[in-house]
């Protein structure tokens, strides 16, 4: 089972995506942001995750400088990363480590899709 940690501070986003998520069979982790970047990060290479989705503004750090720190750790440098906002920052993820950018608001099965194409090789 593919395992998915999903990092998001609005806890209705949160559990909303881990339901749609393991009804697709995913196993998903949820971290919630706390003030510490580095205690997310710890939590993170606990998990050891294939996947890690992520939110570009969390309330206590941000999300590509969490992205930053992943990419720089030997753990955790070769996890597929998807980053989403609201506002549209494609380059700036990118440009920071992210294999993939979601533009807020999207539907859930456009996030499956993109998985599955990845990782199951199969989209609906």
């Amino acid at each position: 089972m593919i395992k998915i940690v999903l990092v998001e501070d609005d806890p209705t986003i949160r559990s909303l995506l881990k339901i749609f998520l393991e009804l697709d069979g995913f196993q998903v982790s949820l971290i919630e942001p706390v003030t510490d970047i580095n205690t997310s990060l710890i939590s993170i290479e606990e998990i050891n995750p294939e996947i890690l989705i992520t939110d570009v503004y969390l309330q206590y750090f941000s999300g590509i400088d969490l992205v930053g720190k992943i990419r720089q750790n030997k753990n955790l440098g070769s996890m597929y990363i998807i980053m989403t906002s609201g506002e549209n920052l494609h380059q700036k993820c990118a440009d920071t480590g992210a294999d993939y950018f979601l533009l807020k608001p999207y539907m859930p099965d456009i996030l499956i899709n993109i998985l599955h194409s990845h990782f199951l090789h199969t989209s609906f």
